[in-house]
């Protein structure tokens, strides 16, 4: 059966992308270019399964069927917005495609919680624009 790839973070666009995959930065100078890591997909994980192999792995996962309770329909961008109010909280802002700690190409900036959450959900066009319609999309 077929099923869409999920929609995964890419900060460096200020939206979400379909895909599975983890773009990374060579930690060897010598190396050129980028690479891209595969990320294992776990159908149905018990907590069991998950302490035994996956935690141990330490590597990225991404878990499928998993019942995460009532934040699936509770946690809308309403109600975060609700919930955190202008809380100011503390972000990583780059312009650079990557974020590197070492060289640390990025600045600490504060925002208010409610835009962060907007900017999460809808980019960083203002909601209701059509540019923050499609990255909303599923």
């Amino acid at each position: 059966r077929f099923s869409p790839a999920p929609k995964v973070w890419d900060a460096s666009q200020c939206h979400w992308q379909r895909g599975v995959s983890i773009d990374a930065q060579p930690t060897d100078s010598a190396q050129q270019g980028r690479f891209r890591k595969s990320v294992r997909i776990v159908e149905n994980c018990t907590p069991e399964k998950f302490r035994r192999e996956i935690m141990p792995s330490r590597e990225p996962a991404i878990l499928r069927g998993l019942s995460l309770g009532q934040c699936m329909s509770l946690w809308t961008v309403e109600h975060l917005i609700a919930m955190g109010g202008d809380k100011e909280v503390s972000v990583h802002v780059c312009t650079e495609k990557h974020m590197n700690f070492l060289t640390k190409n990025f600045a600490y900036r504060t925002l208010p919680f409610s835009e962060l959450v907007r900017r999460a959900a809808y980019g960083c066009q203002p909601p209701g624009s059509a540019t923050a319609a499609a990255a909303h999309e599923p």
